[in-house]
């Protein structure tokens, strides 16, 4: 039903767009993939955010235990959004070792996050939101890359 959904609010859109703003729709295509990368990533951040507020203000839960439920689950929403939904991968039989490389990209990711910060801000001197910022995009980057070429490689 949700797919049925989704599919006919896609294929309105990008109707709508075909005909009404043709440039648009061409980038919108071309970088698909990208986009829906993004999107991913940013309901996973927002899951994390949500989750970490209503834990923490609503049920009274203690800041540190809610940060780590809230990452937990923000994670997993990201690794099945990006599987499923970004790259289209529906075979199940390797979900165990996407699983496995995709938490070791994460652990890479909170690494380099770390080093990254520590240089921004100590030694450029750069404001810790402003390099925050930096910092996550180039991880970003790299973890498409990853995520594309590695984890949810299309087998042939």
């Amino acid at each position: 039903m949700t797919s049925h959904i989704y599919k006919l609010l896609r294929d309105k859109t990008e109707g709508f767009l075909l005909v009404n703003i043709p440039f648009l729709h061409r980038r919108l295509h071309r970088h698909r993939l990208g986009l829906k990368y993004i999107i991913a990533g940013s309901t996973a951040a927002g899951v994390d955010l949500i989750l970490l507020f209503l834990l923490t203000d609503m049920v009274g839960m203690w800041y540190f235990y809610s940060a780590i439920i809230a990452y937990i689950c923000s994670f997993f929403t990201s690794f099945f959004l990006q599987k499923f939904w970004t790259f289209r991968d529906n075979d199940r039989s390797r979900i165990k070792k996407q699983l496995a490389i995709y938490i070791a990209t994460a652990g890479v990711s909170l690494t380099l996050n770390s080093f990254f910060m520590f240089v921004f801000v100590s030694f450029f001197q750069i404001w810790y939101l402003t390099a925050q910022f930096i910092t996550s995009a180039l991880l970003a980057f790299g973890s498409f890359i990853l995520n594309k070429t590695v984890t949810f490689k299309k087998l042939s």
